[in-house]
C-alpha cells in the first residue's frame, strides 16, 4: 500500500486499485479501469504529482505537498515501487 497525504488531500495505491481525495471530494478507480499511472515532483518545492490514465484515453492528475524534500524523496521511491508492483503482475 502506498499513501501520500498532505494536509487537504492524498494519493492512495493498494491491491484494488487509485484512490484520491481531496477535502471532502474523493474519486477511485480500480485496475482494470486504469491504462497507466505517471508521476512527477516540482523542480523547485515539495509536490508530487500523480496521473491514472484511463483506456479512454482520459486522464486525472492530483497533487499533494510533501512537508519536506526528504518525504518527496521517500514518496517517489515508494510509489515507484508500488507501481512496479502491480504493473508487473
Amino acid at each position: 500500500v502506498f499513501t501520500a497525504a498532505d494536509r487537504r488531500g492524498s494519493v492512495t495505491l493498494d491491491r484494488d486499485g487509485v484512490r484520491y481525495a481531496l477535502d471532502d471530494q474523493a474519486c477511485e478507480w480500480t485496475w482494470s479501469e486504469v491504462a497507466a499511472v505517471e508521476y512527477g515532483t516540482s523542480r523547485i518545492g515539495r509536490r508530487l504529482t500523480v496521473t491514472v490514465h484511463t483506456p479512454d484515453e482520459r486522464w486525472y492528475p492530483h497533487d499533494v505537498q510533501a512537508p519536506d524534500k526528504a518525504t518527496l524523496s521517500r514518496w517517489t521511491e515508494e510509489l515507484d515501487a508500488a507501481l512496479d508492483a502491480h504493473f508487473e503482475e
